[in-house]
């Protein structure tokens, strides 16, 4: 998932945000909280929440203890708040599938535009061509050597990159990201997992 985050928040356009651990503002007794969501609200390092008319989209990862609300309850409770884009992301055989959404404001229910294995193209709620394999350490499609670690180090780093300000990387792993879109949002969410791991790669990664 943290993979997909920050291949939206390269993709949104300005004055969208991808955002992560936000919940959704349905009425004072009702705040899901889908797994990822694109707000046009302005960034806010405090804020916890997204009110309905300021999300383009909400995804939810399909989970064996999250199936049932992910594929009914919270669906519906997103169409009924008018969220116009919605995508339910399924696990077939280890690889993400994304079953695409939109609102029809005339039934006020979402109807199917797609499902989507192995790439992502779509022109709405903003144009995007995503390759999901890529998304997974060690999908197949990747033709990956066995006991070559730098994939899976590399996309980690990716994602703590962006988060701590363009820090430089490690060794070799510096070239393999140095196409990554420099941005000026500030760092935030770096939780004590993160330096931790950004401390192993940097004792343990090769150079």
């Amino acid at each position: 998932m943290e993979n997909l985050t920050f291949a939206l928040r390269q993709a949104v356009p300005g004055g969208f945000e991808a955002e992560r651990e936000m919940t959704v503002r349905l009425d004072k007794k009702s705040r899901p909280e889908p797994d990822i969501l694109v707000s046009s609200a302005a960034y806010d390092p405090d804020r916890t929440w997204c009110a309905p008319e300021e999300l383009t989209l909400v995804v939810e990862v399909v989970s064996e203890e999250s199936a049932d609300r992910d594929r009914s309850l919270k669906p519906f409770k997103y169409a009924q708040a008018g969220i116009p884009h919605f995508w339910r992301i399924e696990d077939e055989g280890g690889a993400p599938t994304v079953h695409a959404y939109e609102l029809d404001a005339m039934t006020g229910s979402y109807v199917a535009t797609g499902i989507h294995r192995a790439r992502l193209k779509l022109a709405v709620p903003f144009p995007l061509d995503l390759d999901l394999h890529a998304l997974v350490p060690w999908h197949p499609a990747h033709h990956a050597r066995p006991g070559l670690r730098a994939p899976i180090a590399t996309r980690t780093v990716l994602a703590l990159t962006w988060r701590t300000a363009e820090r430089p990387l490690p060794g070799r792993l510096g070239g393999q990201v140095a196409a990554v879109r420099p941005s000026s949002r500030p760092a935030r969410d770096l939780r004590p997992w993160g330096r931790d791991l950004w401390a192993w790669l940097a004792g343990a990664v090769p150079c």
